[in-house]
């Protein structure tokens, strides 16, 4: 039987009140369960997280987007100076516009993104631990893309999903997430509050509005695992 507990990925565990280390951890696919081979030869079981990771402005850098937008509205813009996710206020132009100029150059901002700072290490850490499953509003046709990208840099992935919706809460419970990592704010609230996980939320200056308790800021991706370490610790 496999004990009910809060999760984390270590080497040293107690187990009945006695504290082991662990001999070697070995990848078992079914339900993604990772089994440890302690020093006594005892067994321990726990589950890895599920964890559900927006691309765009998340694992990419947030200000991927600045130079095109200067180039193509002869604007002098900074990440600093986008305040709403809405990008129509700001360039005060149609969503009509906005979706036609996005079709044009969705693909090329998307192909020559940045990553986010720490993203790749914290990403690699992980990848052996917890079930990397990304979820994101790209449409299908960036599919291909999309998987290009995630190989040409190197990030860690088990799945990528494209739903072509801000909406992401069918994805979500379809994968089961345990935690979810956002830089849109109406997402991280509305998966927060309907689906009752934490969300992380990636801070930027377009994000700045209140957020429920289970929305937790932080600034960067060292911060992200650092939070993750600290609230998921086993409890035997």
């Amino acid at each position: 039987m496999i004990p009910h507990f809060q999760l984390r990925s270590i080497y040293s565990i107690g187990v009945n009140g006695n504290q082991y280390e662990c001999k070697s951890l070995q990848s078992c696919y079914h339900y993604f369960v990772i089994k440890f081979v302690l020093a006594k030869g005892e067994e321990c079981f726990f589950m890895k997280l599920r964890l559900g990771i927006d691309i765009d402005g998340t694992v990419t850098a947030p200000e991927a987007f600045v130079p095109y937008l200067n180039r193509s509205f002869n604007l002098n813009i900074s990440l600093k100076d986008i305040k709403d996710y809405d990008l129509t206020k700001l360039l005060k132009i149609s969503d009509e516009q906005f979706r036609m100029w996005m079709n044009e150059h969705e693909p090329t901002v998307y192909k020559n993104a940045p990553i986010a700072k720490y993203a790749k290490k914290v990403l690699d850490d992980w990848k052996d631990k917890h079930h990397l499953i990304y979820i994101t509003a790209r449409r299908k046709h960036l599919e291909e893309l999309t998987f290009k990208w995630f190989k040409e840099n190197k990030v860690a992935h088990h799945h990528i999903e494209l739903v072509g919706s801000h909406n992401k809460l069918n994805a979500v419970k379809k994968h089961e997430i345990n935690v979810f990592f956002e830089d849109n704010h109406d997402n991280a609230v509305m998966i927060a509050e309907e689906l009752q996980i934490p969300v992380l939320l990636f801070n930027a200056p377009y994000n700045q509005n209140p957020v429920p308790k289970n929305v937790v800021r932080v600034n960067n991706w060292l911060e992200a695992k650092k939070w993750l370490d600290l609230h998921y610790i086993p409890n035997f």
